[in-house]
């Protein structure tokens, strides 16, 4: 993600300078973007779905965290409250979505979601596995 309307390169890069989407927080330091991982293309739809945290925006909890996935990317701006769907910590001070991957973990072809939450537990952490479609 690039936050901001421009960007300049340095030397030769195939991407153009202007962002084509931007993806913007929706509460003082929620920090949205912490995390963000490309999902493929889960929801068989032909395009590209993607998943971005802000940690320690207030879930169920005060800081719990919250992941948004977006089936089918737009361009443009987008908020955390465009996301097809959200996953919210439920834990206070968790820090759901301070990290993600993907992979096919139980090899069934789908898509798996990894969430860690590195505040859970008195900063002991936790990882969540989703297995797809989610």
């Amino acid at each position: 993600m690039l936050l901001g309307s421009t960007v300049r390169w340095s030397g030769f890069s195939p991407l153009t300078d202007a962002a084509w989407m931007t993806l913007e927080g929706v509460a003082t330091n929620g920090r949205v973007g912490s995390a963000v991982v490309g999902l493929g293309d889960v929801d068989c739809d032909g395009t590209a779905d993607l998943a971005v945290s802000g940690e320690q925006l207030d879930g169920q909890q005060n800081h719990a965290g919250v992941v948004g996935v977006w089936l089918g990317i737009a361009g443009g701006t987008q908020r955390m409250t465009n996301a097809s769907a959200t996953i919210e910590g439920g834990i206070g001070d968790e820090f759901f979505g301070s990290s993600l991957a993907t992979g096919d973990l139980d090899g069934d072809g789908e898509g798996d979601l990894v969430v860690g939450a590195d505040g859970y537990g008195s900063l002991n952490g936790r990882v969540y596995v989703f297995l797809g479609s989610f």
